[in-house]
C-alpha cells in the first residue's frame, strides 16, 4: 500500500473532519481512500461498523492493510468481517471488543432491534457505495436506528457514482436525509488539487481502427431496429418522449424506459411489453458485435430466432414476436452475420482436392469459408510486435523491461485475446474453386475454375467446427423429442403485432448519425434484394451440419493438423534445463479484464512498460493517471484502441459527458440546497417534555396528568408514548416492510417511536401483530410461486390450526400499478386466471383466511396498526413457540376434527360461533340434550330454534 496522493489525502482529511457523503469521480481511488478511514479508526478503544460494502471491497482492504509496513498486528486484529458464518454468540463478543467491522446490513439489523449491540457505544458508522443506500432498504434502517438512538457518533459516506445523485428530482438530498447527513463533499476530476497532482504526462498511443465494411452494415442494421423500436414505443405509449437518440446506446436507457412506464404497465399491451424487452435485447447485440468473434455472434443470433420460434410453438406463448426481427433491416443482419461465416460455393465439387480437404477438418464439401477476423486482432498483433522489436534493441543495451498488461472488458474478451495470441501465426489453409474465366466455344459457353488458398485463423476454424457439432446435436435431439423435425412456416408479413417500420426514404436521404456515416452511405440495395429470410439461414445451417458425417465431424480435428509440427516429445535422453527454466519478465504478456477495486493492485504489482487497453475504459484511464502520479519515474507506455466512428467510442464519449453534466448539476444543488436540523436525535424524555411544555403554554386549562400519562380533556385520548409491538421473522428483513413498521405512526400520536419491531425466528407466519392474529406476506412474484409449489396451502393450514385470525397480505411494488395484470411476467400467459382460481380454492378450503391487498409497504404498516387496536401485545415467548413439537397451542388440538365438523354444519351453527358453542358443550351428545331455552340462550333465538328444530324432528 503506497501513500496517499495530495488530494487523496484532502478527501481523507476533510471527511475525518466532518460527517459529510463524499462523492468522488470514477477512478480516483475510492478504495484506497476508504482503506485509509478504516487503518485511522481500527483501534480497540473505538467501535466502527462498515455497511453496504462488497465481499471484493471487504477482502481488498484487509490484504491492503496486510501488506503494508505501517501495519500492526494489533491493528489487524481490531478488524472482523461479520456476516453468516458468525454465530449470535460470537458476533456479541466481537462487539464488545471494539475495532472496525465489516457487517451484513440484514445481520446488523436484527442484533440491534435484538439489543445485541450497545448503539449508544458505536463510535460511528462508515459507508461505502452509498449511492445504492435505497429509501426502504436495511442501510437506511440501519442509520436511521443509530441516529435515533446516538446522535454524538460520526456518519461518514463515500460514493463514485455521481450520476445516480442526479438521476431524480432532489436526489442529492433524498440521499442525504436517507444517510442522516447534512453536508456533502464533492470531487471531481476537474477539480484544483485533482487536475494538480494527476498532471504528469502519460506517453498515449491511440489506434482508432476501422471496422470491416460487414460490422459496419451490422451495427447500422442493428442501429436502425433500435430506432425504429424507440418510434413504435413512443408511439404506443405517449408516457415515453426520449428525443435524443444517444439515449438508446446508454446502458441504462432501458430501464428509464421501463420505469416512465411502470405506473401504467398494467395498462401496457403485450406488444409494448415485448418491444421494452427487445431494447435490451438490442443492446446487447451492439456490444457483442464489437467483442464476439464472427462465430460466435452469428450462434448468438441464431439462438434469438430459435428461442422467439420455441416460443411461439409453446402453449404458454403470449402472441407477441420479437418484431426487429421481421424487419428489413433485422433481415438484414442475419444476413450479414452468415456472410460473415460462410457461404455456399457448389464450384468446389468441380475439384477433388477441394472437398477431400474440407472434408479432412469437418466440413461439408460446397462450404467456402469467410471467417472474418475481428479488426482489432490484427491491430493488436501488430502492436505486439513493435513492442518485441523496442524490448529486443533495449535487451541488447542492457536495460531492465517489464512485462506487457492488455486489458479488456470482459473474461470472455480475455479467453478469446488469449487464444487469438496463441494461434495467431497457425493460420490453417483452405482452398475454395473460383471462376477463373467466361469464354464463348462453338456450340455453348464454358466457364473456367481454379482453385484459390485463403489462410484463416486456427481459433476461428475450431469455433466453427463446434458451431457445425451442436448444431448436429441439436438437431438430433430435437428428432428424437418429436416426429416433427421441420420448423414452422412463420411468414413475417403475416404477424399482425410487428408492424415496426423503419426509414426507408432514398439511400441519400437516409438520417446519418455518429458512426454510421461509412454504413449509411454503403450501397445495400443488392444485398436486401438477395436477402434470404432467417428462417430460411436457420435450416440452410441445419441442412450442411446434417451433411457432414458423424466420424468427421469433430472439432478437434483441427489439433491434429499441428501434432506432427509443433509438438516434439522430451526423451530421457533430451536436456531438461533446454525446456524448462524461468521465462523472463519481459517476455511475459499478462491479459486482465477490467475490475475497479484491483486494476490499482494490478499495476503496482507487474509493473508494466506498455499497457494496451483494448477496449476504452474511463476508469481504468484514471488509475492509470493515480499509478503515474505515485511513479513518476515509471516509463509508461499506453495503447489506447478504440473503433472509429463505432458505438464503442460514442459509449466512452457519453460516459465522459455524463459524469461531467452530473458534476456540473451537483455543484449547483450543493450551493442552494437547504437541509432541515435533525430532529432524531433527541431522546425520548427531552421529547415528551417539549410537547407537554407545549401543551401547557398553548392550552394550561385543558391539560391534566403527568409526564408518564400525557392526556388532552377535550380529546379524551392518550397521547404518551408508550409502544406498539409487532414480531417480525428474522426473513422478512429482506423486504422493505419492517423499516416501514418502523416508520409508521399511529392515528392521533406525537413525535417519537411508536411501533417496536422485534425479530425473530418465526415457524408459522411472518407478522404477529397480536396473540389471535398472524400474518404471511407474499409479493406478488413470491405468490405466484408458492401457488404453484404449494406452500402456501401449507402456510394456510398452519396459520388457521394456531391463529384465531389468519390473515394473508398480499403486497405490490409501490413503483409498479397496483393490479394483477403485471402477473403473466412471473409465470405464463395464462398465470393470472390460474392465480385468481388457486386463490378461490384457498378462500374456501380456509374459511377463516382473510386476505389485504396492499399497493406499498407504507399501506402495509398502515394496516397493520388498524389491526393491533384494542388489542393486547403479542407475547413472543409463544410465538416462537407455536409450530414446535413441544407446542401444544393448536386452536383444533382440543377439538375432534371429525365431530368439529359436524358442529360447523348443523343448521344455526356457523364459523363466527362454532368455537362458542364447543367451549360450551363437552360433545355434540351433550349439544342435543340442551333444551330450547338453552339453545337460544347460547345461539340466539333464530338460530337456537333452528337448531332445537333440526336436532328434535321427528320425520
Amino acid at each position: 500500500m503506497f501513500p496517499l496522493l495530495d488530494f487523496q489525502n484532502a478527501i481523507v482529511q476533510k471527511l475525518l473532519h466532518e460527517d459529510a457523503l463524499s462523492i468522488l469521480a470514477q477512478g480516483l481511488g475510492h478504495i484506497r481512500i476508504a482503506t485509509e478511514l478504516v487503518r485511522f479508526c481500527a483501534t480497540n478503544h473505538s467501535l466502527v461498523l462498515v455497511i453496504n460494502s462488497s465481499s471484493t471491497q471487504e477482502q481488498h482492504i484487509l490484504q491492503s492493510l496486510l501488506q503494508a509496513n505501517s501495519t500492526k498486528n494489533d491493528e489487524l486484529s481490531n478488524l472482523h468481517i461479520v456476516n453468516t458464518d458468525t454465530n449470535p454468540a460470537s458476533r456479541a463478543k466481537i462487539y464488545l471488543q471494539g475495532g472496525v467491522l465489516f457487517v451484513t446490513s440484514r445481520i446488523l439489523l436484527v442484533d440491534i432491534l435484538n439489543q445485541n449491540i450497545p448503539l449508544q457505544l458505536v463510535t460511528g458508522i462508515l459507508v461505502f457505495n452509498a449511492h445504492s443506500v435505497s429509501p426502504d432498504g436495511n442501510d437506511a434502517f440501519i442509520l436511521k436506528l443509530y441516529r435515533d438512538n446516538n446522535s454524538e457518533g460520526f456518519i461518514k459516506a463515500i460514493s463514485e457514482k455521481p450520476y445516480h445523485f442526479v438521476k431524480d428530482f432532489n436526489q442529492l438530498e433524498k440521499s442525504l436525509k436517507l444517510l442522516q447527513l447534512r453536508t456533502a463533499h464533492l470531487w471531481p476530476r476537474f477539480e484544483v488539487n485533482i487536475i494538480e497532482n494527476l498532471s504528469n504526462k502519460i506517453k498515449v498511443i491511440e489506434v482508432r481502427q476501422k471496422m470491416s465494411i460487414k460490422m459496419i452494415e451490422a451495427q447500422q442494421t442493428i442501429l436502425d431496429c433500435t430506432v425504429a423500436t424507440v418510434n413504435e414505443i413512443k408511439k404506443l405509449n405517449r408516457y415515453v418522449d426520449f428525443d435524443e437518440f444517444e439515449y438508446s446506446i446508454s446502458t441504462d436507457f432501458q430501464t428509464k424506459v421501463r420505469n416512465s412506464l411502470n405506473p401504467y404497465w398494467h395498462r401496457v399491451n403485450q406488444k409494448t411489453k415485448q418491444l421494452v424487452n427487445d431494447l435490451g435485447t438490442l443492446r446487447f447485440l451492439m456490444n457483442i458485435l464489437i467483442e464476439y468473434n464472427c462465430v460466435d455472434f452469428n450462434d448468438f443470433l441464431e439462438s434469438l430466432l430459435l428461442s422467439n420460434i420455441n416460443s411461439n410453438q409453446s402453449i404458454f406463448r403470449n402472441n407477441v414476436d420479437s418484431a426487429w426481427m421481421l424487419t428489413d433491416s433485422g433481415n438484414l443482419l442475419f444476413n450479414i452475420a452468415k456472410e460473415r461465416v460462410f457461404r455456399i460455393n457448389k464450384n468446389n465439387l468441380l475439384d477433388s482436392f477441394v472437398p477431400n480437404r474440407l472434408k479432412s477438418l469437418g466440413f461439408p464439401a460446397d462450404l467456402q469459408l469467410v471467417l472474418e477476423p475481428q479488426s482489432k486482432w490484427d491491430t493488436l498483433s501488430s502492436i505486439l510486435d513493435d513492442i518485441n522489436s523496442k524490448l529486443s534493441k533495449n535487451k541488447d543495451k542492457g536495460s531492465n523491461n517489464h512485462p506487457i498488461l492488455i486489458m479488456v472488458d470482459s473474461e470472455y474478451s480475455l479467453q478469446q485475446i488469449s487464444g487469438y495470441l496463441n494461434t495467431r501465426n497457425k493460420d490453417i489453409d483452405v482452398p475454395h474453386v473460383v471462376e477463373a474465366g467466361k469464354y464463348t466455344g462453338i456450340s455453348r459457353n464454358h466457364v473456367d475454375h481454379k482453385v484459390e488458398h485463403g489462410k484463416y485463423n486456427k481459433l476461428l476454424i475450431e469455433h466453427l467446427q463446434k458451431y457445425f457439432f451442436y448444431k448436429r446435436r441439436t438437431n438430433q435431439v430435437r428428432k428424437m423429442s418429436s416426429h416433427n423435425n421441420t420448423l414452422p412456416n412463420v411468414e413475417p408479413s403475416s404477424n399482425k403485432n410487428a408492424n415496426i417500420t423503419v426509414n426507408r426514404n432514398p439511400q441519400y436521404k437516409r438520417r446519418r448519425v455518429r458512426g454510421s456515416s461509412l454504413a449509411a452511405s454503403t450501397s445495400r440495395q443488392s444485398s436486401i434484394l438477395q436477402n434470404t429470410s432467417p428462417l430460411e439461414l436457420e435450416k440452410q445451417s441445419e441442412q450442411i451440419a446434417n451433411r457432414i458425417p458423424e466420424s468427421e465431424n469433430s472439432y478437434s480435428s483441427i489439433q491434429n493438423e499441428f501434432m506432427n509440427h509443433s509438438t516434439r516429445y522430451i526423451t530421457a535422453s533430451d536436456d531438461v534445463d533446454e525446456y524448462y527454466g524461468l521465462i523472463p519478465n519481459e517476455d511475459l504478456i499478462y491479459i486482465r479484464a477490467y475490475d475497479s477495486s484491483l486494476n490499482l493492485q494490478v499495476l503496482e504489482d507487474l509493473k508494466p512498460s506498455t499497457v494496451i487497453m483494448y477496449s476504452p475504459d474511463i476508469y481504468f484511464i484514471r488509475q492509470l493517471e493515480i499509478y503515474q502520479a505515485q511513479f513518476p519515474e515509471s516509463d509508461i507506455e499506453i495503447h489506447f484502441l478504440v473503433y472509429d466512428n463505432s458505438i464503442e467510442e460514442q459509449k466512452y464519449l457519453n460516459e465522459l459527458r455524463r459524469e461531467k453534466e452530473a458534476f456540473a448539476q451537483l455543484v449547483h444543488t450543493n450551493s442552494t440546497m437547504v437541509i432541515p436540523l435533525q430532529q432524531s436525535g433527541l431522546s425520548k424524555d427531552i421529547e415528551t417534555e417539549q410537547r407537554m411544555s407545549l401543551l401547557r403554554s398553548v392550552a394550561p386549562l385543558n391539560f391534566s396528568g403527568n409526564s408518564s400519562n400525557l392526556t388532552h380533556n377535550s380529546l379524551g385520548k392518550s397521547i404518551g408514548s408508550s409502544k406498539l409491538k409487532v414480531i417480525v421473522d428474522m426473513r422478512e428483513f429482506r423486504s422493505s416492510l419492517p423499516f416501514a413498521l418502523y416508520k409508521s405512526r399511529p392515528k392521533n400520536s406525537g413525535p417519537g417511536q411508536f411501533v417496536d419491531v422485534v425479530p425473530k425466528t418465526l415457524l408459522v407466519g411472518d407478522y404477529i401483530l397480536h396473540d389471535k392474529c398472524c400474518v404471511e406476506r407474499k409479493s406478488v412474484a413470491d405468490l405466484v410461486q408458492s401457488l404453484s409449489s404449494g406452500r402456501l396451502y401449507t402456510q394456510a393450514t398452519s396459520m388457521s390450526n394456531y391463529y384465531e385470525f389468519p390473515i394473508l397480505l398480499i403486497e405490490f411494488n409501490s413503483n409498479l400499478s397496483f393490479s394483477l395484470s403485471n402477473i403473466w411476467e412471473y409465470s405464463s400467459e395464462n398465470a393470472l386466471s390460474d392465480v385468481c382460481s388457486k386463490l378461490v380454492m384457498l378462500i374456501i378450503s380456509f374459511p377463516k383466511l382473510r386476505i389485504l391487498w396492499s399497493p406499498s409497504p407504507a399501506s402495509s404498516a398502515n394496516y397493520f396498526l388498524d389491526l393491533k387496536e384494542n388489542h393486547p401485545e403479542p407475547d413472543v415467548d409463544r410465538a416462537v413457540g407455536i409450530g414446535t413439537d413441544e407446542s401444544s397451542e393448536s386452536i383444533d388440538a382440543q377439538y375432534n376434527n371429525t365431530s368439529f365438523g359436524i358442529l360447523e354444519s348443523l343448521p344455526g351453527v356457523g364459523q363466527s360461533n362454532a368455537y362458542k358453542v364447543a367451549n360450551k358443550v363437552s360433545n355434540l351428545s351433550e349439544l342435543c340434550n340442551l333444551s330450547l331455552e338453552e339453545m337460544q340462550k347460547l345461539l340466539g333465538k333464530s338460530n337456537g330454534k333452528e337448531l332445537f328444530m333440526f336436532v328434535n324432528q321427528t320425520n
